[in-house]
């Protein structure tokens, strides 16, 4: 049997054996109808998905060199797996990047892991894809007095996601007030405000001469 088969062999003997504990196969069948691991653009533009069954099939479809890429990417920050044990991890991002996709995180596994690498996992501040949405949907309330939409919100939330792992709520949100202020909207409400402080000034100095 070849190397590469024997590989696969024991990758599937391993994913469905486990049992204690959370295995590849049960985090597979509880995803399955959840939606697809983020892939990045399209040549048209539009976004990429795959399924978590083809995402786990892609596993085994690698070389033992390409998965002791990822295995070693894997162990950096503490997982301790092999190319057998591996596909526990690698099945995992997938799911990762599912839960970040309906959140309106665009993450593909790989970035993933690279922002758990920079972070270091079980380290600095945990920072959940759901503090993200709530803390972006609350800024723009703040200062624009409505939530975020389409690509502004998938812009915003990257914002609040992408910072370094002992990065607070503060400094998280102190970056999506950044975009914000960015923005031809937050500028047009600004110049708003002004013009209206200046009427009511002028309203109230009337007011005054008239009594």
């Amino acid at each position: 049997m070849a190397g590469n088969e024997k590989d696969k062999t024991a990758v599937e003997t391993t994913a469905s054996n486990k049992t204690g504990s959370t295995s590849s196969m049960d985090i597979f069948n509880q995803a399955l109808a959840s939606g697809g691991v983020y892939q990045g653009k399209g040549a048209d533009g539009k976004d990429k998905t795959v399924g978590l069954d083809e995402w786990t099939k892609k596993w085994f479809s690698m070389s033992e060199a390409e998965r002791q890429k990822w295995v070693d990417k894997f162990n950096a920050i503490g997982k301790k797996v092999n190319v057998v044990t591996g596909i526990d991890e690698w099945v995992a991002y997938g799911r990762k990047s599912i839960q970040y996709y309906q959140q309106g995180g665009k993450f593909t596994p790989d970035e993933l892991l690279a922002m758990d690498t920079k972070q270091g996992v079980g380290g600095g501040i945990t920072y959940t894809s759901q503090d993200a949405k709530a803390l972006v949907q609350s800024t723009y309330q703040q200062l624009l007095g409505r939530d975020a939409t389409g690509a502004e919100y998938e812009k915003a939330f990257q914002k609040a996601m992408t910072q370094s792992g002992s990065t607070g709520a503060a400094g998280r949100q102190q970056a999506v007030v950044d975009f914000i202020k960015s923005t031809d909207e937050y500028d047009s409400r600004q110049e708003n405000k002004y013009l209206d402080a200046i009427y009511n000034e002028l309203a109230g100095e009337m007011r005054e001469v008239k009594a």
